[in-house]
Parts: structure tokens; C-alpha cells; sequence
């Protein structure tokens, strides 16, 4: 089964929020249902542009901004 969501109301974001948090968890817990996925969505994103000598100058990496 593919289930299509759209709204007038609600963004990209939102919709796939309520379907990964919500739909997902209560499709999954039908008896009989043995996967269900999401798809088609992104999930949020930031992008940055560094400046390696400047992060550098604050005593950070690339790998320590990444992971924050």
C-alpha cells in the first residue's frame, strides 16, 4: 500500500514529521504489518559555509563542528 500526503495547511517538513513520529508508529502496530517506511521526504538539513582559518583561530575542527 503507498499512501500520499498533502495539505493546504502544513509544509514538506511538517507532513513528514506527523508521518515518521505519528502514521508510521501506529501503521507499525496493525497486527500483520511487518515493515512500514517512510519516503519521499527530507529530513531538515543545515548547510554552513566555514572558514577553516577562522575556525581554527576559535580552537576547533571540521570534525568537532560536525559534530555538534
Amino acid at each position: 500500500m503507498i499512501l500520499g500526503l498533502t495539505s493546504n495547511n502544513y509544509g514538506p517538513g511538517q507532513l513528514y514529521d506527523a508521518a515518521s513520529s505519528v502514521i508510521q508508529q501506529r501503521l507499525s502496530q496493525i497486527p500483520g504489518v511487518g515493515q512500514v517506511s517512510i519516503g519521499g521526504g527530507a529530513l531538515p538539513a543545515v548547510r554552513v559555509e566555514v572558514n577553516p582559518t577562522q575556525l581554527a583561530s576559535y580552537g576547533l575542527t571540521m570534525a568537532k563542528l560536525q559534530a555538534s
